[in-house]
């Protein structure tokens, strides 16, 4: 009954503390959000999780809202399921998105503070080593730094999975697997970054104990692992398969995790009321890493007697100290990126490739961290007189706690749903599955991102179809589209949403240039294709009707021409010439590709011999779909002695709908024939954004 009470108190010492490190987030759970960018979107996706799930609309629940026509998009990022799940009864009783997101966000924490306790609790047999470490877990700088980051904070699961991890090796009971799989599912749904770690260090540690007690002479063994595998495989089944048929689709993938130096783990964050000044020149985003002076010595303490106490009759995946160690500085290297041995998971490790930020591997650094810093918060106790004890614990605590406050947290507010913007509240009122546009869509990527946040946060209330959105991947029609927008004539711009099956059009008048605007509602009143629908505040909207275009002027190569062999084919450039055989060498997947686009950048091809040819195609990559030259000439010669030229362009225009297959995309170029074996391609555009590449290059006779 004691031990059940000091459990009660430390629960709500930490939902306490949760109150106060997140201040003054619970005053202004009706409206206020951390940011109007990472949060909005975070408001975004549970709403979209939580609105199908109380509908019951599970057909079409992958295809979120946003970069139409493309499905699949709630997948582009985190999908926050398990948020989700803990949003829904808040949601329904509220109906409020901002108010649900603000108690997910502050529960996000108190559930990574209570995992830690329970499991330091375990370990150690002292709850107040568990407060400790559940502290050290989830306010150290780095969780703070993650404020707008849910999928990094809803981090509990992690020591919860931990926790009976270590009672099903000890006691080998099938309730402790079960609930281990229970919080390993609710983790893996919960964040894609915190899932990867949390089955590389999980897997190693089963392969550690099978080997150690020779499990894998066991039958029940395996029958436990195998029911383990499918419990995994049917609750995240659903969802890998989402994600893997994205990547097959669109080919998203990144060049290689950006890594942490020495100084970031010296670095706090920048509202941190001790370190904030003292780092601010170190101070950088995703790298904010320092776990405080009191976490590392209490760390330090614990590693030292345990290792001094440690029993050598205790099989390894019994030893934690050295189990948590070893976590320690495998994930410390990891945080490194591509500069160390986490270019192995990068490469060999399916998932790891789509990851961003290798620093976020720090949650396991600190997860480690706060078990040995238990461990020795545990033995100073232990030295001191029971009736100083109390006194010896509050300090530290409130020393940690110090140390890592950063209130007040920064707080920006939304609009409620009946202060939006009129046009948002009269799309709510349009019926049917329809599609929209909202224009324009800026070139800073700053101002996209913002903009195309608060779109997203208006969508909750309307849930029409959008061509905007944003997400951790952007798809290549997006960039497509705004591109044409800012360098296609009007008409070729409208041709190509009403390919796409786009319904209307929002033009918010107060961002665009007064000609396009004009130019626009003057094509509205003499073209079939567009009509005024009415003006709403600013925002100006238009109705797009299907019509067989006139105006395409994209043709490509017929089926009865045939590729020339590549045999003896050579290639170079004025840009990037050592580059150039990456055109040539048969594999997509590797691109010739300049820099900002200039003038008299080109690309030549020399066939070994002389062809009657009449065509080429660039098979774009699939890491730049939209990276061809915006103006080009294609000249030929037999002896690089007299050139003709056979193409000239003005403006290249790809047909719209090619982008929808990142992986397929190719821009045909088709000619008279004629004898050749030297094709220069030149560019004569000049872009300061857009590059020009070629991950294969086909010649036609």
């Amino acid at each position: 009954m004691k031990n059940r009470k000091i459990a009660i108190i430390a629960i709500l010492s930490l939902a306490a503390l949760t109150i106060l490190m997140t201040y003054p987030t619970i005053f202004n759970l009706q409206s206020g959000v951390p940011d109007l960018l990472d949060s909005v979107f975070d408001a975004w996706v549970i709403s979209w999780n939580v609105q199908k799930l109380i509908n019951l609309e599970f057909h079409d629940y992958f295809d979120a809202n946003i970069f139409f026509p493309y499905k699949r998009t709630l997948v582009y990022s985190t999908h926050y399921f398990t948020q989700s799940l803990i949003a829904l009864p808040i949601f329904m009783i509220t109906k409020n998105p901002v108010f649900t997101y603000n108690l997910v966000l502050i529960f996000s924490f108190f559930t990574s503070a209570l995992g830690m306790f329970l499991l330091a609790r375990y370990l150690t047999r002292s709850h107040l080593a568990g407060i400790i470490a559940g502290i050290v877990f989830a306010f150290s700088p780095f969780m703070i730094s993650h404020f707008t980051h849910l999928q990094i904070l809803t981090a509990g699961g992690i020591p919860l999975a931990f926790l009976f991890l270590h009672k099903y090796f000890k006691y080998e009971r099938t309730k402790h697997l079960l609930l281990f799989t229970l919080f390993f599912v609710l983790q893996f749904l919960a964040s894609g970054y915190l899932a990867l770690y949390l089955t590389i260090f999980c897997g190693v540690y089963i392969l550690i104990y099978m080997l150690t007690d020779k499990k894998y002479q066991e039958k029940q063994f395996w029958i436990k692992m195998g029911f383990f595998l499918l419990i995994g495989i049917l609750t995240l089944g659903p969802f890998m398969f989402q994600y893997f048929q994205v990547q097959k689709e669109m080919g998203f993938s990144r060049m290689g995790a950006s890594g942490a130096t020495i100084t970031q783990f010296l670095a706090s964050n920048y509202n941190n009321w001790i370190y904030g000044k003292l780092t601010d020149s170190i101070q950088k985003n995703e790298g904010i890493l320092f776990p405080g002076i009191l976490a590392i010595s209490l760390a330090i303490i614990g590693f030292i007697i345990g290792i001094k106490k440690q029993s050598r009759r205790k099989k390894i995946y019994e030893n934690h100290i050295l189990v948590y160690s070893i976590i320690l500085v495998s994930s410390f290297l990891f945080c490194f990126g591509m500069k160390g041995p986490y270019v192995l998971l990068h490469k060999y490790v399916p998932g790891f490739s789509g990851v961003r930020v290798a620093q976020r591997f720090h949650i396991m650094v600190m997860l480690s961290l706060a078990v040995l810093a238990a461990f020795g918060i545990k033995y100073l106790l232990s030295r001191i007189k029971k009736h100083k004890k109390y006194l010896v614990f509050s300090l530290v605590m409130a020393g940690i706690v110090f140390e890592y406050l950063s209130i007040p947290i920064p707080i920006s507010h939304l609009p409620r749903k009946d202060k939006i913007p009129a046009v948002y509240q009269w799309l709510e009122t349009i019926d049917g599955d329809v599609s929209i546009i909202e224009l324009p869509i800026p070139k800073n990527r700053f101002d996209r991102t913002r903009m195309e946040s608060m779109r997203l946060y208006y969508s909750i209330f309307h849930r029409k179809k959008m061509v905007n959105g944003r997400s951790s991947y952007f798809p290549p029609l997006y960039y497509e589209i705004r591109m044409r927008w800012y360098y296609s004539s009007v008409n070729h711009f409208i041709s190509d949403l009403n390919t796409l099956g786009v319904d209307y059009m929002i033009l918010h008048s107060r961002l665009i240039k007064k000609e396009k605007r004009d130019r626009i509602h003057q094509l509205a009143q003499q073209k079939k294709n567009i009509q005024f629908i009415r003006k709403i505040g600013d925002s100006w909207v238009y109705k797009l009707i299907p019509f067989d275009d006139s105006n395409q002027d994209t043709k490509r190569l017929n089926s009865k021409v045939k590729p020339i062999v590549r045999r003896g084919w050579t290639a170079f450039s004025n840009i990037n010439p050592e580059k150039a055989a990456l055109a040539l060498d048969g594999n997509v997947s590797t691109a010739w590709q300049t820099g900002p686009q200039k003038r008299g950048y080109y690309f030549l091809v020399d066939l070994g011999r002389n062809h009657l040819i009449k065509g080429l195609r660039f098979r774009l990559s699939e890491m730049s779909p939209c990276s061809y030259p915006i103006r080009y000439r294609v000249k030929l010669s037999e002896d690089q002695q007299e050139w003709e030229t056979v193409v000239r362009v003005e403006r290249t225009r790809i047909p719209i709908e090619a982008f929808l297959q990142p992986r397929k995309i190719a821009y045909d170029i088709y000619f008279d024939q004629n004898m050749a074996r030297y094709i220069k391609i030149i560019n004569t555009g000049k872009h300061r954004n857009q590059t020009w590449s070629i991950s294969e290059i086909d010649v036609f006779e």
